[in-house]
């Protein structure tokens, strides 16, 4: 009917989905959505999400969570809250001090695919 769906599964299961409605909006259309994803219980403001990719593989953080892609090799570790700051610097370029503020606001991360 003109729109188009989109859905990302994880582990088999589908765990978000959305509709694309091709028809124009305004942002008041939005609004509630918008600032219901800044409550202090939205899942995006309580999780870490640092993808970075390259011609040859990728850096993946979710939360607590490192993944890297070099090729065909894949490496994961986890990592503590602590670790977190000083690791960020070093594999995504982004100011220890940054990480550090964002993480004060944070009382416990949430993982988006729970």
């Amino acid at each position: 009917s003109g729109r188009t769906k989109v859905e990302q599964y994880y582990n088999n299961k589908l765990q978000h989905w959305y509709t694309v409605n091709p028809k124009p909006r305004s942002i008041e259309n939005f609004r509630k959505v918008i600032a219901d994803s800044y409550s202090d219980e939205a899942v995006f403001m309580n999780a870490i999400r640092i993808s970075r990719f390259s011609e040859t593989g990728a850096y993946i953080l979710k939360n607590f969570s490192f993944t890297e892609i070099n090729g065909s090799e894949i490496i994961s570790q986890k990592l503590t809250r602590d670790e977190l700051p000083d690791f960020v610097k070093e594999k995504f370029g982004m100011p220890a001090k940054l990480v550090k503020k964002a993480l004060e606001g944070i009382k416990e991360l949430k993982d988006i695919y729970d």
